[in-house]
């Protein structure tokens, strides 16, 4: 065999050098691994000695240990390196069958450059799967047909129309179109028939059986004078037609197919994928992990110089190894079969990304090599990398649809790596607060849900992912009276300690306030910061309001309040400008950001159960017409999530801050309540209080709106929660009280669900505790450069958090200014709350606990 590898590679790189020298002169503007090296015999010996023993390793074990790569490698190889950047190739049979054959691939690959990270013999039981790893979006197609979008809308362009109807004596309709797995799920007729059937369709079709099957009047359109119709890849609507990367479509008759009918088979030829990874005595086929070195051969010269750049032998340059097979250069197995398109003696990944995805899925390894380290660097996590991005999604960018894999093939590992980013910036890794404890997994899982569940999702603007069946109407909690005079004076003492930090969120952007038709990055759609109100003859925002309020208990206590404001990429700048200006003045607020996950379009909504979210939702990403994402922060549950997990919430325990207080930022009525700081010193038991209101019923279209005091079933017993209109049984009525979102929490609390000493740590706690709360799915209209669109985002409240406390309890607070009462809810949501509000404020001034720089 080595007599053989080493003839081989010797003539290979020969071919190399007269194609360099033809192509690229002079000789020095060539590949530097064709040009002459003073020890190019003694290199080529070594990579056949390498081959050898590769070759022999593989054979003492179908799938060779690691061990044994590596012994063959030190003995055989002059260099090898972990740092490469990895592809995968796959031995087709019959001809790639053979001992030397496969010891001049490898021979080859070193001679290039290349590094080989392993040779792993498969079984013929694996076929099938292997054909999938390799050519996912082709067997998507097989098992299931056209998937997107713009695959129909290819399908319509190249088959509706007179002519199609002139032939098959019908319209095109979709109907008409079966994924070859599904025929033969429909029909008895055998998968190898099926097969003969669609290989029929590569050679030109007799006149004859064109008039038996479609008529003479069709015969003499089609074929005029001709004695058989070329209709592989012809110019009408009929035979075997190429619509995308992996989608082929045959349309046709056959009287063994639906008695007749017209069908258009998407991806029949995938039956004979899985046949060349395969061998008639239940052999297998060889998979090579290769990799190429920081300065090596880029995947396109891969491609081009060994593999051969085309399926087609023919069209492939002297010197790959499909030309060279084709033309006898090659030491193939001897078969009846001809080196063809569809029988090219190697795979190969077509770039760095696929080959990640490829060598994932077919080795059965996490990632690795250099695209993987450069994807951590560029602060992507594990779950991110494995279960969004080796899915490989597809992308909607410049009015297509295509895989990334596609989008990403060809490209050097910078361009790759870049184009990864600019379409899947990276959400849930360490970079980016973790996701603020979201992950990817848990946003498929809810949109399968809910895509499951697509009538509601139209039917309503809210709707939860979990709708609670209800036997019978849960009991209401009991609702506090904070009256006792003692508590005020307990609250005072807790504040001059520093026991208090306030958070808000101001991470939103209100398109009901500052209208859908601006972009969320528009200033005026930002409502903490809109300076609408007058108070002491000043105009003031509710950011302005909010830091008045912890100004006033500073001076009035001595006591520091810690006040930590939440932002998003959105809104970050207009804090900051606010943060370092007047409003801001002597409370040093800490901001923090909660990271945007993805939207979906509503198209993604497909009401289909049996679809996979990890093959298929994250497909319909929403996003600008140039393929960015839209991203948003996935709810005030954010709040809390983002804070843990980063450096501010672990300061603020060491500098004594025992109870948190929560309010939405644009609720200009909130006040600090020390009374409420009294009632949980003397109540050890209690971990947060909400606030609550008298509840008016939203209804309409939008559903019940808002959320509600009540109790959920956990454990056996009923606690304390907040129960989201969303949520509610169908027809159920709304519980007596309404939810403000001002909500006291007690550290001591978040440290039981959250400790750690470290973010990651955290970060895994804020996980599970996420993945079991609802999520909510919301439809918005929003601006993708110019254009209106409209967006399902996905949320979840902070006032789902309650219920996965101890101890949860709630008091009564009203909507407007009544004497002797602290605070009130009076939210800003829509342009006519700013009168609301500032009746409320104008009411309140005298004795209002506020304090402006």
């Amino acid at each position: 065999m080595y007599d053989h590898v080493l003839a081989d590679v010797h003539g290979a790189v020969r071919r190399w050098r007269r194609r360099a020298e033809a192509e690229s002169p002079p000789a020095a503007e060539a590949p530097a691994w064709v040009v002459g090296e003073a020890d190019r015999a003694a290199a080529l010996e070594r990579a056949a000695a390498q081959a050898v023993r590769l070759v022999e390793a593989s054979r003492r074990d179908i799938r060779s240990t690691a061990a044994d790569r590596a012994d063959a490698r030190a003995a055989a190889t002059g260099h090898f390196s972990a740092d490469t950047a990895r592809l995968l190739l796959a031995t087709k049979n019959p001809h790639a069958d053979r001992d030397a054959c496969l010891g001049a691939i490898l021979a080859r690959c070193t001679a290039l450059g290349l590094d080989i990270h392993a040779v792993q013999r498969t079984r013929a039981a694996d076929a099938r799967d292997l054909a999938a790893a390799l050519y996912g979006t082709a067997w998507l197609h097989f098992e299931r047909g056209p998937l997107t979008k713009s695959a129909w809308q290819a399908l319509e362009s190249r088959f509706s129309g007179p002519r199609f109807k002139e032939i098959f004596g019908t319209d095109f309709s979709h109907d008409l179109v079966v994924s070859a797995s599904e025929l033969l799920n429909r029909t008895d007729i055998p998968e190898q028939r099926l097969l003969e059937i669609w290989n029929e369709g590569r050679a030109p079709l007799p006149r004859m059986v064109l008039e038996q099957r479609y008529g003479a009047a069709v015969a003499r359109s089609l074929c005029g004078a001709e004695p058989a119709l070329d209709w592989f890849h012809g110019q009408w609507p009929i035979g075997i037609q190429q619509i995308s990367s992996g989608l082929v479509v045959f349309a046709l008759r056959h009287p063994e197919l639906l008695d007749g009918a017209p069908l258009l088979i998407v991806n029949g030829h995938c039956l004979a994928l899985a046949d060349r990874f395969q061998t008639e005595d239940g052999r297998g086929c060889v998979l090579i992990e290769a990799g190429t070195p920081l300065g090596g051969p880029e995947v396109a010269e891969v491609r081009s110089w060994l593999v051969g750049q085309d399926n087609r032998p023919d069209r492939c340059a002297p010197g790959s190894i499909r030309r060279d097979a084709a033309s006898g250069e090659l030491p193939i197995a001897d078969s009846s079969l001809a080196v063809s398109p569809w029988a090219n003696v190697l795979h190969c990944s077509d770039g760095y990304f696929a080959g990640m995805v490829e060598s994932a899925r077919a080795l059965g390894h996490p990632p690795r090599g250099l695209l993987r380290a450069e994807l951590d660097r560029m602060g992507y996590g594990n779950e991110e990398v494995d279960g969004l991005l080796l899915s490989d999604p597809v992308v909607s960018a410049n009015r297509t649809e295509r895989r990334l894999s596609e989008r990403t093939r060809g490209l050097s590992l910078r361009d790759c790596s870049d184009t990864i980013a600019f379409f899947y910036p990276p959400v849930f890794g360490p970079h980016h607060g973790y996701g603020a404890g979201l992950t990817s997994g848990r946003l498929l899982a809810a949109m399968h849900r809910l895509s499951a569940a697509a009538a509601d999702t139209a039917a309503f603007s809210t709707v939860s992912e979990r709708r609670r069946p209800v036997p019978a109407r849960p009991p209401v909690p009991e609702v506090q009276h904070l009256t006792v005079a003692a508590d005020e004076t307990v609250g005072r003492a807790a504040l001059a300690a520093g026991r208090l930090g306030l958070l808000v969120p101001a991470g939103g952007t209100g398109g009901r306030f500052g209208g859908y038709r601006l972009p969320e990055t528009d200033p005026r759609r930002h409502k903490p910061l809109a300076p609408v109100f007058t108070v002491a003859a000043r105009p003031v925002c509710a950011l302005d309001i909010r830091a008045a309020n912890a100004r006033y208990w500073t001076g009035m206590t001595g006591g520091d309040v810690p006040v930590g404001v939440m932002v998003s990429a959105s809104t970050r700048a207009g804090v900051e400008t606010w943060a370092s200006g007047p409003g801001a003045d002597g409370i040093r607020p800490a901001l923090y950001e909660q990271p945007g996950v993805y939207r979906f379009r509503p198209d993604g909504l497909v009401g289909d159960p049996g679809l996979e979210p990890t093959l298929f939702l994250h497909d319909f990403v929403l996003r600008d017409p140039e393929g960015r994402p839209s991203n948003k922060p996935a709810g005030t549950l954010g709040l809390i999530g983002a804070f843990v997990i980063g450096d501010a919430f672990r300061a603020w325990h060491e500098a004594g801050v025992e109870y948190l207080a929560i309010a939405n930022s644009d609720d200009v009525g909130f006040r600090i309540d020390p009374a409420v700081l009294g009632y949980l010193e003397r109540s050890p038991g209690v971990e947060a209080l909400v606030l609550v209101v008298p509840s008016v019923v939203q209804r309409g279209a939008a559903g019940v709106k808002g959320g509600y005091l009540g109790e959920v079933l956990t454990g056996g017993s009923w606690r304390t929660a907040v129960i989201d209109g969303a949520a509610l049984a169908p027809g159920e009525e709304p519980y007596p009280y309404l939810n403000t979102n001002q909500i006291y929490l007690r550290t001591s609390a978040l440290r039981r669900l959250f400790s750690g000493t470290d973010a990651r740590t955290r970060a895994d706690r804020v996980r599970r505790v996420r993945e079991a709360l609802p999520v909510f799915a919301e439809r918005k209209n929003v601006v993708l450069d110019g254009g209106a669109r409209e967006a399902i985002q996905l949320f979840q409240p902070v006032a789902e958090l309650l219920r996965v406390l101890d101890g949860v309890t709630a008091a009564t607070i009203t909507r407007t200014h009544q004497a002797c009462r602290r605070g009130a809810h009076v939210p800003l949501k829509t342009p006519g709350d700013v009168a609301v509000a500032q009746r409320f404020l104008d009411e309140a001034a005298t004795g209002d606990e506020l304090r402006f720089s």
